[in-house]
């Protein structure tokens, strides 16, 4: 496609007709991206501490980038889906890396409510790589995860320019993404590298946490029904059925978000700031919905937010 229009002459059955949308789609969510992003990034530069939450979907992203590539939208036209393994290996690798804008080189925490949510996905995860297939010798290649995480740790560290790690990864990634980051057995190493690698913590060890957080009084249970209120709403938007599976989740999701807003408001908001990463577009739209309703009342200060890294529409 010609990103500076279609000439009248060009037949809107063209061969590039179709990505015309998806293009300017693909551009407005970049935008509103990197805005988000440079808010953080200017936050972090300022001497600003950023400490990250993550919900079940993003481990669960981690543990199987090549199986939850639908999670990515690749910017650009034509070809561009054909790169989400590698560009969802990429953005599962940066978003555990322990060197997100201000992380400070400290793990991503996960709420208890999103730990129980988890723990149904190891399950699953465990009872799929008792099933599987015994793999091939050849099906993962050590060599080249090291050379993966060797990359991405200079970028953190500040040893290799973020240039030249783009153009490594840009040769290394796509031609074995599929092999080194798909199936149970590859994820269940993943779980084990989140352990041993100290990726992952529960956000009960963090330092700010107290019982008054942690454990919701009458006023914080009065705060996650109000979210559960948002959240069925983003549900029934979406056609999602209120099954006891979903109603579960979005109890889960109550809690945790009341958990942010408590961390947030007993912390320094010049000196500390609280994002949750979620893969669940309902639980983003659902935030966003409260936030700028109260921007429209004058009222959003809070140095708390969620960002979704899930880019469609679900």
């Amino acid at each position: 496609m010609n990103p500076h229009g279609t000439p009248a002459s060009h037949s809107r059955q063209g061969p590039h007709a179709a990505d015309i949308d998806p293009f300017f789609e693909s551009a407005a969510e970049l935008r509103l991206s990197l805005s988000f992003n440079s808010g953080d990034y200017d936050f972090a530069t300022s001497g600003g501490r950023i400490v990250y939450l993550v919900d079940a979907n993003v481990v669960r992203f981690f543990l199987n980038p090549e199986e939850e590539r639908h999670r990515m939208h690749v910017f650009g036209p034509g070809e561009a889906d054909n790169y989400a393994g590698a560009t969802a290996l990429i953005a599962a690798e940066f978003m555990f890396s322990r060197g997100l804008a201000g992380q400070g080189d400290s793990p991503a925490l996960i709420a208890p409510a999103h730990g129980d949510d988890l723990q149904g996905i190891v399950a699953q995860l465990l009872r799929d790589a008792r099933n599987a297939p015994q793999a091939p010798d050849n099906a993962l290649d050590p060599l080249l995860r090291t050379q993966i995480h060797e990359l991405v740790d200079g970028a953190r560290k500040g040893d290799l320019s973020r240039p030249h790690v783009v153009k490594e990864l840009q040769k290394l990634v796509p031609s074995a993404a599929k092999q080194l980051l798909a199936g149970a057995t590859s994820a269940v190493a993943q779980l084990a590298r989140l352990h041993e690698e100290d990726l992952l913590r529960p956000l009960a060890l963090h330092t700010a946490a107290t019982r008054e957080i942690m454990t919701l009084d009458a006023a914080g249970q009065q705060r996650a029904a109000q979210w559960e209120q948002r959240l069925q709403e983003q549900y029934r938007v979406r056609g999602r059925q209120m099954d006891e599976h979903n109603r579960r989740l979005i109890k889960n999701d109550a809690e945790a978000l009341t958990q942010l807003q408590l961390f947030s408001e007993a912390a320094d908001p010049a000196r500390v700031r609280y994002v949750m990463i979620t893969a669940d577009r309902a639980l983003y739209d659902a935030y966003a919905d409260w936030y700028w309703g109260r921007a429209d009342q004058g009222g959003s200060n809070a140095s708390c937010c969620v960002h979704c890294c899930n880019t469609r529409q679900s």
